[in-house]
Parts: C-alpha cells; structure tokens; sequence
C-alpha cells in the first residue's frame, strides 16, 4: 500500500537523521570517528533479532512452507544473515509487491534491514571523511548528502522511468536519498536545537 511505502521512507529518513547527528556529535566532541564502536554498536543492535528470526524461519518452513519456497530457502537465508537479501531479490527477479499477493518467503521483509546496514557501513566513512578534510565542514558535508540525494533520485528514475520497478524499490542505492536527506537535515541541527543525544548511542 501506498502508507506502507510511505512508512519505510519515513524510517530511513529518521535513521539517517539520527544516526547523522550522533556521528557528527561524536566528531566535534572528540576530534573523530570510533569505526569499529560505531559499527559493533549497530551489529549488535540488529543481529541478535535477526538470528532468533532466521533461526525461526528455518526451523517453521520446512513444516508450514510449499515447495517452491523452500527451494529458494537457503540462499535467502544466507543473503538475509548477510545484509544483503534485498540484492538477492533484485538479482532474482523476486518481486517484492508480489509478496502481498502470492505466497512469499517471509525473509524478503528483511530488505529494509539489508539497506541499512548497507548504510551504516558507507555513512561513518563519508562523515569522518568530509568533517576531517573539509573546511567549513558541516557545510560541505550537508553538500554531500544533498549531491547524494540527487544522484540516487536521479538514479531512481533512469531505471524505473517514474514507475514502481522492483530494482528501484530494493536497490540500495535508489533508496540512498532517504537517508541522504536526513543526513542532510543533521548538518544543520545537530547540538543546536536539542540536547546533545550522545547517551542514546
């Protein structure tokens, strides 16, 4: 449904505002960019329900699933623990709005989830890497999401030509511009309006 679409642009654009501000606030506060903290932090966050979820999966399929499912089951299982089942989908030719109306694997749900890890492993780097190069910092950073997002917008509508495509729904780099907005808004608010939200990391 069209709220449902609406609903997972929303989250991206919140994660890439939340996850943006933290990481400038962390910048400023102490000179850099803790990599492996950031990203064992968002890890751990993320695995422990994704494995219950796998693990449940694997266990309830071969019991409640057809035929057709289960022989796609293990490689969907392995592209979902990987954070990358929304490119298995694409590569496959799996449609996603095809799930609301067929019987689907219930992992394809996990495409969102794959796109924001995606996210979390480029975004610490493009964040360290302009607010420690560039002057006039915040600036330039709010230029790089702001190029981003025009790049994946633009993206978006080469492949899909301003339709639904499932390569545009899924691929991570047209869902880019949601997060990059957000990104973009936290270069402007980040510790200037709100209380510093470092506790929250």
């Amino acid at each position: 449904s069209s709220g449902g679409f609406l609903s997972v642009s929303a989250f991206f654009t919140l994660s890439g505002f939340l996850i943006t501000t933290l990481l400038i606030l962390e910048r400023e506060a102490s000179g850099r960019i803790s990599f492996g903290r950031f990203w064992s932090r968002r890890f751990r966050r993320l695995l422990p329900a994704l494995l219950l979820t796998l693990i449940g999966v694997s266990v309830l399929a071969p019991i409640v699933g057809d035929d057709a499912a289960l022989g796609s089951l293990r490689a969907e299982l392995l592209s979902a623990a990987g954070y990358v089942i929304n490119w298995h989908s694409i590569f496959t030719k799996s449609d996603y709005a095809a799930t609301f109306a067929t019987a689907q694997s219930p992992l394809k749900h996990l495409w969102s989830v794959s796109i924001e890890e995606q996210w979390y492993l480029l975004l610490p780097v493009l964040v360290a890497a302009v607010l420690g190069l560039a002057r006039r910092s915040r600036l330039m950073l709010g230029v790089a999401f702001g190029v981003l997002a025009v790049a994946s917008v633009a993206l978006s509508w080469v492949l899909g030509d301003g339709h639904y495509s499932n390569r545009v729904y899924l691929g991570t780099d047209t869902r880019f511009a949601e997060m990059a907005l957000g990104g973009l808004l936290a270069t402007v608010t980040a510790g200037r309006f709100a209380p510093r939200v470092a506790t929250a990391r």
